[in-house]
């Protein structure tokens, strides 16, 4: 058996509609992403599943709003940045609510409205400003958690940690996912957000694309600026079955033609598979981590946890 490295914390989902294969025709004319971005390649065939349960993690009952705790405001260091993926063509709204660690005292509220496929990273001091949490409001200096709710089956956020001593990266996204039917997480598997760009060259990503179909697919993947959600290209190419590709995001940049300006930070990827006819998601499963040059380690970026909202 051939080794695998794993990058990100990918999840594996089987129930799509099978993807339409490329004809042999096909297959001799197509460019497929480089070889040289493979980082692993699938078994001819897997054994049957045992049945064994997988182990999810939850943090309270998020059946009414998602809860993000703890959050960090600077006093030893670190600082939350919060991030609201928006995943469709029309804008968002998500409702977030600053809610006393302790006393459960209601300090305040605001809205964040990020646009059709952009994902503003918000930091936690602006958040509390916005929504009216300061001396005045909360005089205790009361630790706060974040309730937030959002009505798109679609919505998600993203919770991660900065130490601008250490420049130390943490991705503390921690889920709560619901035994829903009116709810479908799996379109999380198609899309990564916030990822690095050239203008913070310190922190390089990288995008992890698996094509766990048993036939090669041909991938678009349109890229956004994370902050507006302006499209600023799209890469397409073929990915072999089964197979894994770690694809700096300079060469993602570079083959759309963009040259981000100081202030574009962070890129949305999603990906299509046009080939595929039939209804349903693409069998690709996408991931991002970044390469911390000061730390000389890699960190996960990957996990992106859905909103979830009262009316389940």
């Amino acid at each position: 058996m051939n080794a695998v490295r794993i990058f990100g914390s990918l999840s594996l989902w089987l129930s799509v509609a099978s993807p339409m294969a490329l004809a042999a025709s096909d297959v001799a004319n197509t460019q497929f992403i480089p070889e040289k971005f493979i980082i692993s390649r699938g078994p001819a065939a897997l054994p049957a599943a045992s049945g064994a349960e997988i182990e999810k993690s939850q943090a309270v009952d998020g059946s009414t709003y998602t809860v993000v705790t703890p959050l960090f405001t600077g006093a030893d260091g670190n600082n939350s940045f919060l991030r609201f993926p928006n995943y469709e063509n029309s804008i968002g709204t998500n409702l977030v609510y600053a809610v006393g660690a302790v006393t459960g005292t209601l300090y305040g509220s605001t809205v964040v409205a990020p646009q059709p496929h952009a994902s503003p990273q918000l930091p936690i001091a602006t958040i509390l400003t916005q929504a009216g949490v300061n001396a005045t409001t909360n005089k205790t200096n009361e630790a706060v958690t974040l309730y937030i709710r959002n009505s798109a089956s679609t919505a998600a956020y993203q919770h991660v940690i900065y130490n601008a001593t250490s420049n130390f990266f943490e991705n503390m996204s921690v889920c709560n996912y619901l035994n829903s039917t009116s709810r479908n997480y799996r379109y999380l598997n198609s899309a990564v957000f916030n990822v690095h760009t050239t203008q913070l060259a310190s922190f390089p990503s990288y995008v992890t694309v698996h094509n766990y179909s048993n036939q090669p697919v041909l991938v678009a993947m349109d890229v956004y600026e994370a902050a507006t959600g302006d499209l600023k290209g799209t890469y397409s190419m073929s990915a072999l079955a089964n197979t894994t590709y770690a694809i700096p995001f300079t060469t993602l940049q570079n083959e759309v033609g963009w040259s981000p300006f100081s202030t574009e930070l962070h890129a949305n990827i999603i990906a299509r598979t046009p080939n595929i006819a039939s209804p349903g998601l693409p069998p690709l499963v996408l991931g991002q981590y970044i390469y911390n040059e000061s730390l000389k380690t890699y960190v996960n970026m990957s996990t992106v946890c859905p909103i979830n909202y009262g009316n389940q």
